[in-house]
Order: C-alpha cells, then structure tokens, then sequence
C-alpha cells in the first residue's frame, strides 16, 4: 500500500474489511519499483517486477505498463478512477458493505482535493505517521471496523488531540502568510523545506486557492523518507484548465494526476531551478512568482 496518503490507509482498510488476517505493508513509489519481493495484490502503487495483481488509478504508472508489456487481465488499473480504493472495493466485491462504501468515499474524495473533516484528520495522522508502520497499520485495522468514526478509538482520538495542537498552530502562521501576500501572481512555487512538517506541506496551497484565486502552487519540502533529499508537489486549483500538473511531474521524472502529482530530487537548488522553469512554460505574461518561507529563528 502506498504509505503516505488516505488512498493508500483507505485500500489496506478495504483489504483488512474483506481479509481480517491479511498481512500490510507500505511503500513508496520509488522503493517499491525496485524491490524482489513477492506480493499477491499491491495497491495504489507503481506495479513492482513480482506483483500477481496491480490496482491503480495513476496514469504514470498505466503508461508504463503498457509500455513495458507488463499490463495482465489481471490487473486493474484505471487512470480515470478517483481513487484506487474505488477500484479495489469493486474488485474484492464490497460495494453493498456500508463501511466499505464510507472507507472508498474517504479516499475518493482526499484523492480529488475534497477534504472533509474526516479526510483531513485522516490525512494528517497518516502523514505525520510515516515513519511508524505499526501506527499506520492499527489505523487501517480501525478503519476497516469503524469507517468515518475511526476517532471514536481511543489511540486514535489521543494520537489526534496531540497533533492538533501543533497543527493549528501553523495553520495560523500559514494563513497569515497568504492573508499578507498581495503580488497578483497566478502561479507560484513555494520553498517550504526545514519550515513546514510534511503533514501539513500543501495547506498553503489550497488556501492560496481559496483564499486568493491562484491558478497553481509548486511545493518545495523535504522528503519524509529521506530529509535531505527534496520533494516537489504540484497543485492546480479545480477551476484551472490550462495547467496540468501530471505533465509537469513527468517532465520532471515524477508522475501522478492532472490536478496533484509530484517528482523528487536529490539537490534542492535543482529542484527549485528546474520547477521554477517548468512553471514558467504556463506563465508566459506573469512571471512565476518564488516564496521561500522562514522559519522561527
């Protein structure tokens, strides 16, 4: 499962849901696609060399495939699927099963930038738990049981009220920062490394979305997996159709979706260089304007 987002918890849930005693383990996108390792179903995820079944919704990885020659009957991948979860609750035949239906919906709509309240907690425990699989997999076994009332348990609910703390802290400082900005900028490429935890390092672009009408945000931070190396994710507002942020990805060696995808690099000033010129391709009369967000000290 991929390790870092609602779809992913979302399809180990619908696993755990259909197969209570099914083993779950996450990975990136990178490390996966280089593993030997043997998997019965792997979700979310570029298809590795020695996976039965594939079920993605990523159109990357379905151009890859067929590319490849790596595309079965037995995979299931969709590019335009809002989810994976949406295709894996059809696969494991759990479309009638209500909290099946409220996981799927969840992942769906965090896919789609629609975040709920629920989705939004569920994002930010998932994100600011990288690094604790055993965490990730408790979280998915209560999805599978509780669906949307997930914080009605109680390590869940404690994990969160701690969190929350420090996420309405920044929260503040980020809007602030928005509130503040005056440019007349359609597209922006923030620089938020060492500044802004991970969980929380595309707030500021929907709220620049809602908050100013900005066309596109280019994040700049630092890689969870790999601190020192740096990821770059891209977000296109929904009202925004000259601007694709899946084509940017891969001009860049990433890939993911038209209105969300993302590419990492090795140096930061690279990735700051080559996304400031991709940006610019769609900024021809307003120039790409750069932020770099400073910390507290």
């Amino acid at each position: 499962m991929h390790i870092s987002d609602c779809d992913g918890i979302c399809s180990a849930a619908l696993i755990l849901r259909k197969y209570p005693n099914a083993e779950i383990t996450f990975w990136t996108p990178v490390n996966i696609v280089n593993t030997d390792e043997y998997f019965d179903l792997v979700v979310d995820l570029p298809k590795p060399k020695n996976a039965k079944v594939n079920i993605d919704h990523h159109y990357t990885n379905f151009e890859r495939l067929k590319r490849e020659g790596r595309l079965t009957n037995t995979d299931k991948i969709d590019p335009k699927a809002p989810s994976a979860a949406s295709l894996l609750i059809k696969y494991l035949h759990l479309e009638e099963d209500i909290i099946a239906q409220e996981i799927e919906e969840m992942a769906s709509l965090a896919d789609q930038g629609k975040l709920t309240n629920e989705n939004l907690i569920l994002d930010k425990l998932i994100k600011s738990s990288i690094k604790d699989h055993e965490f990730l997999r408790h979280l998915a076994r209560v999805l599978s049981q509780k669906g949307k009332r997930f914080l009605e348990e109680e390590k869940i609910k404690q994990a969160w009220i701690n969190l929350n703390k420090l996420y309405e802290q920044i929260k503040k400082v980020l809007e602030q920062t928005v509130d503040e900005f005056d440019l007349p900028a359609r597209i922006l490429v923030i620089n938020e490394r060492d500044v802004v935890p991970y969980y929380m390092a595309k707030d500021i672009a929907y709220m620049f979305f809602e908050k100013k009408g900005t066309d596109a945000v280019a994040l700049i931070y630092n890689d969870p997996e790999s601190p020192e190396r740096t990821r770059i994710s891209i977000r296109v507002n929904s009202s925004c159709d000259y601007i694709n942020a899946r084509t940017i990805a891969e001009s860049l060696g990433g890939g993911g979706h038209i209105k969300a995808a993302g590419a990492l690099f090795d140096s930061e000033v690279e990735a700051v260089a080559k996304i400031i010129d991709a940006m610019s391709n769609y900024a021809p009369k307003n120039a790409v304007v750069y932020i770099r967000l400073k910390g507290n000290d």
